[in-house]
């Protein structure tokens, strides 16, 4: 049955969300049912190719899943994930792997820095096109993990696996989504099927072609880094963020609730982006918004799957879209630098309520949570 609510939800909406009356509860579905797709990265899902339907010969599948289960990892750098064929059936169609729950595919979406070298945002989404619900799992960019360099949070796997291979730029990054692939896995107990990632300029430009996004911005924001090039002035209150405003507001940092706040935000904006692009007056910038996502997402999916996974999310209704952030504590130190601890009986639970593919539940013996810090806690 159909979700009531027909916003996007964050886990503290959600838990606020009063029961509907009977009347409520019956929504009209949206009278536009175009092939709408979305994979917007830098934390941001839902860029646009329906304009290219006529353009490709591809075939509108879904993606690959990937039928290793959860199961252990060794340390990096950098690691192999195991990445496996997927079973296919007679005609070539992909089929689902014993052992995976039918009709679910999970992707990670992350968006890098100015420098390509970090990932500012990270988040891992379950689609489960059966039941008819999108789970978005943020992961905080302070997230320790369970490697030997100095610096362990999970932010830096980006650039550590970009340095550890030689060669080309697509040779490289093939290098950085292993390594990325790799440190998650010892967090979330497994290896997502696909990724997408998109760097700042695509999603500044994609702002920029939605007209700017209205958002309520929780506070000032000032803060400056001329090695980064970064320069954020932003006022607290309700406003139409361009692509640079909405860069600032993604990248500001300087919160009394830590890294937890950063993605709190994140996920407001999210909403908006959400919100914003299934209106009808975005229909005919799809093409528009598919040349950006072309441009600038660095993704394993095909242009076919693209599409087919936005054919499912057009049969979502908001209601069926919730974030959620891997539980931690934001407040540990290690060695002078400031880490979110995860809370691993927390974040299994939540992980197996939520983005885990397989019919078996992930349990500790498929983590490997990392919780160094200096305080004896």
């Amino acid at each position: 049955m159909k979700k009531a609510g027909k916003r996007l939800m964050s886990d503290s909406e959600r838990a606020e969300k009063q029961p509907k009356t009977q009347k409520e509860k019956k929504t009209k579905k949206r009278p536009i049912r175009l092939v709408f797709s979305g994979l917007l990265c830098a934390g941001f899902i839902c860029l646009a190719w329906a304009g290219y339907l006529h353009l490709t010969n591809n075939v509108i599948a879904p993606p690959d899943t990937r039928p290793d289960g959860p199961h252990n990892i060794v340390d990096q750098p950098p690691l192999d994930d195991g990445v496996t064929e997927l079973p296919s059936d007679s005609e070539g169609r992909p089929v689902t792997p014993a052992g995976r729950r039918e009709g679910v595919y999970t992707i990670i979406l992350a968006g890098t820095d100015m420098d390509d070298v970090h990932t500012d945002v990270l988040m891992v989404a379950a689609l489960d096109t059966k039941n008819k619900k999108l789970d978005v799992l943020s992961i905080p960019r302070d997230t320790q993990v369970a490697v030997k360099r100095a610096n362990k949070k999970i932010n830096g796997a980006w650039g550590v696996g970009m340095n550890a291979r030689k060669g080309n730029k697509s040779e490289r990054e093939a290098g950085a989504i292993q390594q990325l692939r790799a440190e998650l896995k010892t967090v979330i107990g497994f290896v997502p099927d696909a990724y997408a990632v998109v760097d700042l300029k695509g999603f500044k430009k994609l702002v920029d072609a939605m007209g700017g996004v209205e958002f309520d911005v929780p506070q000032n924001m000032r803060y400056s880094d001329p090695v980064q090039d970064l320069y954020i002035n932003l006022k607290k209150g309700r406003q139409v963020l361009d692509g640079d405003k909405a860069m600032q507001l993604v990248r500001f940092r300087r919160y009394n609730e830590g890294d937890m706040k950063r993605v709190e935000v994140q996920q407001a904006f999210l909403t908006a982006v959400f919100k914003q692009l299934l209106s009808v007056k975005h229909i005919f910038k799809l093409p528009e918004f598919a040349a950006i996502a072309q441009e600038n997402l660095r993704t394993d999916l095909g242009l076919g799957q693209m599409i087919w996974f936005g054919q499912e999310l057009m049969k979502l209704e908001g209601g069926d879209i919730v974030f959620h952030t891997l539980p931690g504590d934001p407040y540990a130190y290690y060695r002078s630098l400031n880490y979110v601890l995860v809370y691993r009986d927390e974040a299994l639970k939540l992980i197996n309520g939520t983005i885990n593919p397989f019919t078996k539940q992930i349990t500790e013996e498929n983590v490997n949570i990392s919780h160094l810090r200096d305080d004896g806690k």
